[in-house]
């Protein structure tokens, strides 16, 4: 039998992703994936977190478990989560504030034109 953890690991280690940087994306501490790392069976969800967070598809290595459609479908289902997280954060929320900033001045900038015109005649 194949020891999941051992075969997700090696996937981690060739990816060049830090362990604390994998940990954030998938929303879990180093500790966890140590321990996911040490078992010999990973539930199929944790291996598509992981697979996706490093960009890596594991239906090579799991087939029994994963197809390829099955993986890309995953992949877009994360990938959906993943950008309801992002309208979370505070740096999305900043520019959008940003944004509506620079469309307002612009509003000004026009209207201040347009009174110059205006008193000019």
């Amino acid at each position: 039998m194949k020891h999941s953890g051992a075969i997700v690991e090696r996937a981690v280690r060739r990816s060049g992703i830090s362990i604390a940087e994998l940990a954030r994306q998938v929303d879990v501490n180093r500790r966890s994936l140590y321990n996911w790392f040490a078992q010999e069976k990973l539930s199929i969800d944790i291996i598509c977190k992981i697979g996706f967070a490093i960009g890596y598809d594991f239906s090579v290595d799991f087939p029994e478990q994963l197809t390829s459609s099955k993986y890309a479908q995953l992949s877009r289902f994360l990938e959906s989560m993943q950008q309801k997280e992002e309208t979370k954060s505070a740096s999305f929320w900043k520019n959008k504030y940003i944004a509506l900033l620079e469309k307002y001045n612009e509003i000004l900038m026009k209207t201040a034109a347009v009174d110059e015109k205006e008193t000019a005649a």
